[in-house]
């Protein structure tokens, strides 16, 4: 077997597909009986607290959905007699959230090879242990690093830290790492030195290579939106690999010899 390698991944939009707006919104706004406001407009003003909360550092909060909706709420005038929790396992009993195809056939092939899989996720243990649990996703991975556990998100360095530290207690000597936003998972993977990064985006055919600097200008607005700074220096020359879907990734990955 070649050297024990760590896989880590994002959880949401990477291994999930969660198709829970407009239907998320509209279950919120019908349990507090919101008649005048647009599933739209609260989704605007939802995510504007969150970002908002983010550049004021309130890190962990802006990732704790019950949290945020009950402030926003709360601001709305509306009193909170729902939560996101209640609202986000209800979209998964309907069949709004689901692993991307692929995936657990991907993840059962690295395990084979005797490799360690890991998650990196900003959500709190609360909604991404329901996730998890739900999706079978728990029982094929070794360990899950949310961001209330490690006390700093994506894309800062303790996080990212954690994730290497739990792969190198289980063996692995090279750590890569699977992502769909460029700023959270990215860039911040490859400013504190993950060896390899892949980002799962429809920006490719199917599988290929570029470098980071072709996205400089999309991050850098993504760090002034966000009020986060990442200086990647000589790092803006790294490779990274885009791959479209997990059939993609299945074709190419091992047939590479990425692994």
């Amino acid at each position: 077997m070649t050297d024990k390698k760590g896989l880590i991944f994002d959880l949401d939009y990477t291994l999930i597909e969660n198709k829970f707006y407009p239907w998320i919104y509209e279950y919120i706004l019908s349990a507090i009986g919101a008649k005048n406001l647009s599933i739209d407009e609260f989704r605007l003003i939802f995510f504007n607290n969150f970002r908002e909360w983010i550049r004021k550092g309130r890190y962990i909060d802006a990732f704790d959905w019950d949290k945020l909706l009950e402030y926003t709420l709360r601001n709305l005038g509306f009193k909170s007699n729902v939560t996101f929790t209640e609202a986000f396992v209800e979209n998964f009993r309907m069949g709004r959230a689901r692993v991307f195809e692929g995936v657990k056939l991907f993840l059962k092939k690295v395990k084979s090879h005797g490799h360690v899989i890991g998650i990196i996720s900003n959500g709190v243990w609360r909604f991404q242990k329901i996730t998890l649990n739900l999706t079978g996703l728990m029982e094929l991975v070794d360990f899950v690093v949310t961001s209330d556990y490690a006390r700093a998100i994506k894309p800062f360095k303790r996080i990212f830290d954690l994730g290497k530290k739990e792969c190198a207690s289980r063996g692995a000597s090279k750590i890569i790492f699977f992502g769909d936003s460029l700023l959270f998972d990215i860039a911040g993977s490859i400013a504190y030195g993950y060896d390899e990064v892949f980002w799962m985006t429809d920006e490719t055919n199917c599988f290929e290579k570029k470098r980071i600097k072709k996205f400089r200008d999309r991050i850098e607005e993504e760090m002034e939106k966000y009020g986060i700074r990442l200086d990647l220096g000589e790092k803006w020359d790294r490779e990274i690999y885009l791959y479209k879907s997990y059939d993609c990734l299945n074709k190419y990955f091992f047939s590479l010899n990425l692994i």
